[in-house]
């Protein structure tokens, strides 16, 4: 199994901290350390994501690694303008080469890859909309309820039970 670090930082956590309350298929790794752990995590980002270069001809590595960061930042707040940055390329060119090759803009792509991944959790019959919202990088339910049936046709309360 690849560890890969997309996320790290400091918080101070006040007593009975909980992270939550959402579904994620990843793990979260909360260490209260004192000491260098910042400079451990920074390895360990370096390492587990290899740069991309920026010459010419690589459209379709900036592709793919942006495919990979919204496979694993789907459930967090993203912005085509920071998945760009991430990438090391201008927002406007980013979303032609995007276009480009995949035929769809990137922020169609990221929405129809959140909306998949809550028709996966909508099997689950004990979760509520909004955790399922939440889950999937949408912290407002009643937003989530919209762009869901203009993707699927159906609100996701009757996706979940008249479809599965």
């Amino acid at each position: 199994m690849d560890l890969i670090v997309y996320h790290y930082g400091v918080e101070e956590c006040k007593p009975s901290h909980a992270y939550g309350p959402a579904l994620r298929d990843h793990f979260l790794l909360h260490y209260i350390i004192s000491g260098s752990l910042s400079i451990l995590l920074s390895e360990l980002t370096e390492q587990s994501a290899p740069g991309i270069t920026n010459g010419d001809g690589h459209k379709e590595n900036y592709i793919k690694k942006s495919i990979q960061f919204i496979e694993t930042n789907y459930s967090r707040s993203m912005s085509i303008e920071s998945l760009a940055s991430y990438i090391g390329l201008n927002k406007n060119y980013f979303s032609t080469i995007f276009s480009e090759l995949l035929g769809v803009p990137p922020q169609e792509y990221l929405i129809k890859y959140r909306v998949n991944k809550a028709c996966k959790l909508l099997n689950n019959k004990d979760l509520a909309i909004s955790d399922i919202s939440r889950s999937v990088g949408y912290d407002d339910p009643l937003g989530f309820s919209k762009i869901f049936k203009q993707i699927k046709g159906v609100s996701p309360k009757y996706y979940g039970k008249t479809l599965l």
